[in-house]
């Protein structure tokens, strides 16, 4: 008899994620040591603040709870944010994808530090697909108006997906490393979901890490030739 052997999720790592603030702490119960920049801060870092409508963060952020609680077998939130903006096209649209049958979740919102390098990141979805491969997937909510992700778009997905990828492996409390094949960007709009690159395609894992290392070295750069 064929035993199935029983999928591990990722161990809890001893850090969490400030919400409020976006502010990454390592051993939230005795050292409280405070991350000086996330994944999405140094993949950001050169780029002007965000201007746009802080209904769309509001929303953004409401619909990865969802996303959290399907993963986790959970209650799903309230289709309505803590701020009063209705998600329910976003979610309903997120939850119903066919891929949920698919795969073994492995990790969601999994919260990830490196003390060395004062950086922090927070992964969206991590799962296992039926031939044993292992899907990084990184959940972007968009209005019912987008056409599609431009070449910028897709350059910074990538290299945000191989920061988490980094921490994933060298993080504190990494433990045995876990190969990740394949790394995917969600769209989700309220009419409809879109997985980047597409056609069941996965990124080119080899530029992911390259993007990464690339935006990771220019940050340091700068932050070496600007101490102050």
């Amino acid at each position: 008899m064929t035993v199935t052997p029983q999928i591990q999720r990722l161990p809890i790592r001893n850090c969490i994620l400030e919400e409020e603030s976006h502010k990454y702490y390592w051993d939230p119960e005795g050292i409280n040591e405070e991350m000086v920049i996330s994944v999405t801060g140094v993949t950001n870092f050169f780029k002007p603040p965000y201007s746009g409508p802080p209904s769309a963060g509001w929303r953004g952020t409401h619909v990865h709870r969802a996303m959290e609680a399907k993963a986790n077998g959970d209650p799903l939130p309230n289709n309505v944010s803590p701020e009063g903006i209705d998600c329910t096209d976003w979610i309903e649209v997120l939850i119903n994808l066919p891929f949920w049958n698919y795969v073994e979740v492995l990790g969601s919102e999994y919260t990830m530090v490196s003390r060395r390098r004062g950086l922090g990141g927070q992964l969206d979805l991590l799962v296992q697909k039926e031939d044993g491969s292992k899907c990084l997937i990184d959940l972007k909510t968009k209005n019912a108006n987008w056409e599609g992700p431009t070449e910028k778009d897709k350059i910074s997905w990538m290299t945000q997906a191989g920061g988490y990828l980094d921490l994933l492996t060298t993080g504190d409390g990494a433990g045995m490393p876990i190969w990740v094949e394949k790394a995917v960007t969600l769209v989700v709009t309220p009419k409809k979901a879109v997985w980047v690159p597409g056609h069941g395609e996965s990124y080119d894992m080899h530029e992911v890490a390259h993007l990464w290392s690339d935006a990771w070295l220019t940050y340091l750069a700068y932050q070496k030739a600007n101490p102050f």
